[in-house]
């Protein structure tokens, strides 16, 4: 979809999916330059890692400084090519 942040205007969007959420969920949002980090063995940080991260971390208060400190545990020095984005809604 549309990144984030690149239009000054408002623009009308058709929702791709639609969630039920109830008190106490977190919702978030991330940009491809975060799943496309690399290690030094040019693997991926890829979906299920990030997946298995938040898992891990979702009843800590600072989940995602906890994100952002595995991602770079994880990613080659120049690992990190594209810019990161990640957004926690909590309900």
């Amino acid at each position: 979809g549309l990144a984030l942040g690149i239009l000054e205007q408002r623009l009308s969007i058709e929702p791709s999916a639609v969630l039920s959420v109830e008190s106490g969920d977190r919702v978030y949002g991330y940009s491809d330059g975060l799943v496309e980090a690399k290690s030094n063995q040019n693997e991926l940080f890829g979906k299920l890692r990030l997946q298995t991260a938040l898992q891990k971390m979702m009843h800590q208060a600072l989940a995602l400084e906890s994100l952002y400190d595995e991602l770079h545990a994880f990613a080659a020095e120049d690992g990190i090519q594209d810019d990161i984005t990640l957004l926690e809604i909590h309900v």
